[in-house]
């Protein structure tokens, strides 16, 4: 009987063993962490001027500026987001400085293909448009005033972003 309870004892401590290293073998838990630094999608290469001055004495005059937008690898929806105020510069309560003057955002791409973003005259405004992929992008800011148009300031503030 000794052969044989010991014999069952080597057999037990074989299989336990077995077990425990089976468990080490089948079970494996890890945390990877990973830093992903994001590529730049889009670019600007030409930023708008950001002093405009209209002179509507001889008549209507506009006056316009551009900013080179280009996507760097594919089309895009971006958002614009416009901000808007004017600020009578006269003591003349007749004046109606807030409809002599237009403000318009324009799209252009594809060599002259204008697609017309914002035109509204509220203060703020915002607009989803497609950035299609290669270089020949273009938003412009354009003011258009009629004559003698109420001596004003405009201040626009623009923020392009991907929706």
């Amino acid at each position: 009987m000794d052969k044989k309870k010991g014999l069952v004892i080597i057999i037990s401590l074989v299989l336990l063993l077995g077990a425990v290293d089976a468990a080490w073998i089948f079970y494996y838990k890890n945390t990877i962490t990973a830093n992903v630094i994001g590529e730049k999608f889009y670019s600007i290469s030409e930023e708008f001027d950001s002093t405009i001055s209209v002179d509507t004495t001889e008549g209507p005059d506009s006056e316009s500026t551009l900013m080179k937008i280009q996507s760097l690898d594919r089309d895009r929806l971006m958002e614009i987001s416009t901000t808007t105020r004017r600020t009578n510069l006269t003591s003349e309560k007749d004046c109606d400085y807030e409809d002599d003057c237009i403000v318009t955002w324009t799209y252009i791409y594809d060599s002259g293909i204008k697609e017309v973003l914002i035109n509204k005259q509220t203060i703020t405004n915002e607009k989803n448009f497609t950035l299609y992929a290669g270089g020949n992008n273009y938003i412009e800011y354009k003011i258009e005033c009629v004559e003698d148009s109420c001596p004003q300031r405009i201040v626009s503030n623009v923020t392009v972003e991907m929706a």
